[in-house]
């Protein structure tokens, strides 16, 4: 994580925090210095003045915090990519897939909520959804992750999720 200076010449200009609880800062917009750091979940901390206090801004999410699933299925219909646990919801960060035929496919959950509507697929064409701080698609409580393929061909790739 690098910290820019935010609003006047410093010293830190710029320093990545490289551990928990490593302090980096700079003059803030109200001509104040400001400590940065992180703690344990990657939270970055704010330290908002004299008084000690501090403000967490963000709380990080990266794609070392997510889970990979294997998306590999060769049937039509439903397949369950990522399954349902009762009591949580599934956020789908990041995927990639690869069709080896020509099929039509939607991304819902088992409620089923429909997240895209059919897109076509040619043979061999792919999707990438890179990472993104927020999800690409979230789950209804207790539900499963699920793509659907309108024709019986292999669907292949790798999906990145929380589950909380």
């Amino acid at each position: 994580m690098s910290i820019p200076n935010i609003g006047g010449p410093s010293n830190f200009d710029s320093q990545p925090i490289r551990s928990t609880g490593e302090q980096v800062g700079g003059k803030g917009a109200d001509g104040n210095f400001h400590i940065f750091s992180t703690d344990n979940t990657g939270a970055l901390i704010v330290n908002t003045g004299g008084g000690g206090g501090t403000t967490t801004v963000q709380t990080a999410l990266n794609s070392a915090r997510t889970t990979p699933a294997a998306i590999t299925f060769a049937s039509s219909g439903n397949n369950t990519v990522i399954a349902a646990i009762g009591g949580k919801v599934i956020r789908v960060f990041r995927m990639a897939l690869v069709v080896a035929g020509a099929t039509n496919i939607t991304f819902e959950d088992s409620t089923p909520t429909l997240f895209t509507g059919a897109m076509p697929f040619q043979a061999n064409g792919s999707l990438v959804l890179d990472f993104t701080d927020e999800p690409w698609f979230t789950t209804a409580v207790g539900a499963a992750f699920v793509i659907n393929s309108s024709n019986a061909v292999q669907v292949s790739g790798v999906v990145y999720f929380t589950q909380s």
